[in-house]
């Protein structure tokens, strides 16, 4: 039985949901000012890091397709915050609005329905514009990159300490804390309880080998 549908997850599941729907809105304010800046690679930096605590945190319970969607945003964004192209970046802007979207109609399907549905977003045409886009950022070698304050360009972040994985009530239930921490202060500590830590869920040090083959990797496992 999947997480998701597993009724003594469901505690776990609403908690995921509630601060997914915070950070989504979160995603959302960064999206408008790169509306009106963006280049802003800081901007585009603090979106990869804020969809990397929901990819980590959505992989533990099953929920698959949102991780692999946040997964998706995260190179996006993190490619994104290395170029000065304005007109590529509104453009990217834009698909990040549109995968903002989709996470928050899969989110509410989740607490809702136990399952990962999308019914409202034309996926046909965001899988198209994401083809076009992946084409157009496979000169970009990296995913994950941390901003040097004050830096016009990127680095890379060191590596953080995996948290180790416990056991809670519900059995082998995860713990959402270390994924939906802090994030600029914006949360408050112990938002989860006394659920346990989460598995390393790829974090901002996660290299990969082959980043456009990733890319299409994900939009075939979308379906997309």
């Amino acid at each position: 039985m999947s997480m998701l549908k597993d009724p003594e997850m469901k505690d776990v599941i609403v908690d995921f949901c509630t601060e997914s729907a915070r950070f989504y809105e979160e995603m959302e304010d960064i999206l408008d000012d790169l509306e009106d800046n963006p280049t802003n690679n800081e901007l585009l930096e603090k979106f990869g890091q804020t969809i990397d605590r929901i990819m980590g945190a959505a992989k533990s319970i099953d929920a698959v397709t949102t991780g692999k969607y946040c997964e998706l945003g995260k190179i996006i964004s993190y490619k994104a915050s290395q170029i000065d192209d304005e007109d590529l970046c509104n453009i990217i802007v834009a698909v990040l609005f549109d995968t903002v979207d989709i996470l928050k109609e899969l989110n509410e399907s989740i607490l809702t329905k136990g399952e990962e549905t999308i019914k409202f977003v034309n996926l046909g045409a965001f899988g198209k514009r994401l083809h076009w886009l992946a084409d157009k950022l496979k000169h970009i070698g990296r995913a994950s990159v941390a901003i040097d304050e004050g830096a016009a360009k990127a680095k890379p972040a060191e590596a953080p300490t995996p948290a180790a994985a416990a056991s809670s009530d519900a059995g082998d239930a995860p713990d959402l804390g270390d994924d939906f921490g802090d994030l600029d202060g914006d949360l408050d500590d112990g938002d989860f309880g006394d659920l346990d830590d989460l598995e390393d869920g790829g974090g901002d040090s996660e290299f990969l080998s082959d980043q456009q083959a990733d890319i299409d990797s994900l939009l075939e496992d979308l379906g997309l």
